[in-house]
């Protein structure tokens, strides 16, 4: 074949992806007829000698949280919105106060604190905070079993009960809410169902889907959004069985690579040239859902970065639904943002940006 024909043959399969990704997107945006821009004010006070290499934002008490890997060997930097102070506070190690792998810390409202989960450590953690200091309140170790089980995301519901989603060893089920007192575990909801050129496992759906909790501040409800694609479940927590209220906008095809089963029964796999990244936030208050949606195409690890595919990325949008997944209304940013946190009573919104992780004030 005529090797001009050949990429021109190329040529059109790149511009049919990309146009049926940015269609999927767009149409997945225009659910959501209200739309706006959000102005941000930076806060001058939050350098990059603060804030290097953060994972997830919370605000609780006049106070932002964020987890971040480099700061003095500490985990947790606190940002003080009344006195512009900066501290870092828990130490990396295994013992009894401290942590190895912690996931974003989380409001906790049903204890009226903060929640800390680390996935090496199987454990979380429940802080006050107190003058700046964080203090703890009570620690559950050993929340399940690592060697059976593969967890994704852990919140706290209740005193008693903590959200899960994950790969587990007793069941095929996507979700699995843990009594701590009683031990009793209740395993509910389907994995995505994905096309896929073999079939795929429970193992296999969901680490080609992870995603992210939020929590209801009644502890009756929750929402579990997807990095990848846009799923999003609204769960009802209120009676013993639970019930979802899928939205599955899209998902990606996966191509299984390799025939070599691996932990929970994973084989390698790869995304289809039309996967997205969905939701990279997600956060709630008592009337709704806000979502921190991508919707640029999926890079793989590993690749290099050109100045065509960075022309290409456009900054996240701030999805708006209520509690029976409705859409609601959409914001655009004018920067790319990395995670982001709400204060209910004023309806502030704090953001963090991706690449210099600093830290941005605006108004819904």
């Amino acid at each position: 074949m005529n090797k001009k024909l050949i990429l021109l043959i190329s040529l059109v399969h790149l511009i049919f992806f990309t146009s049926y990704s940015n269609n999927k997107k767009q149409a997945f945006l225009n659910l959501f007829k209200n739309a706006g821009t959000i102005n941000l004010t930076k806060l001058k006070y939050v350098s990059d000698n603060e804030i290097r290499d953060a994972i997830g934002l919370c605000y609780y008490k006049q106070h932002l949280l964020t987890v971040d890997y480099s700061i003095h060997n500490k985990f947790i930097t606190i940002i003080n919105l009344e006195n512009e102070k900066i501290t870092h506070q828990i130490t990396r190690g295994r013992t009894t106060h401290r942590l190895l792998s912690p996931r974003p810390i989380v409001h906790n409202y049903a204890n009226n604190c903060l929640t800390i989960f680390d996935d090496r450590l199987a454990k979380m953690i429940n802080y006050d905070l107190i003058n700046s200091k964080l203090t703890e309140k009570k620690i559950y170790k050993k929340i399940y079993k690592r060697k059976l089980n593969f967890i994704g995301s852990a919140l706290p519901v209740d005193s008693t009960r903590i959200l899960m989603d994950g790969v587990f060893s007793k069941s095929e089920k996507k979700y699995l809410i843990k009594n701590i007192n009683t031990g009793k575990s209740t395993y509910f909801g389907s994995h995505p169902k994905l096309k896929s050129n073999k079939t795929l496992t429970s193992g296999e759906c969901f680490l080609s889907m992870p995603g992210t909790f939020t929590i209801h501040p009644s502890s009756q409800k929750a929402v579990h959004a997807s990095y990848i694609g846009s799923l999003i479940d609204f769960i009802d927590l209120s009676s013993e069985k639970k019930t979802i209220n899928r939205k599955e906008y899209f998902t990606p095809k996966i191509e299984i690579t390799s025939s070599k089963a691996r932990k929970f029964s994973v084989r390698r796999f790869e995304y289809d040239q039309t996967a997205l990244v969905g939701c990279r936030a997600i956060k709630a208050t008592k009337d709704y859902v806000y979502a921190l949606f991508i919707g640029n195409e999926y890079i793989p690890c590993g690749t290099k970065i050109t100045k065509e595919m960075k022309a290409k990325q456009q900054a996240p949008t701030l999805l708006q639904f209520d509690w029976n997944g409705n859409p609601i209304q959409r914001w655009s940013f004018k920067i790319d943002i990395a995670n982001f946190d709400i204060n209910p009573e004023t309806n502030e919104i704090y953001v963090m940006t991706k690449n210099n992780f600093n830290i941005w004030r605006g108004q819904l």
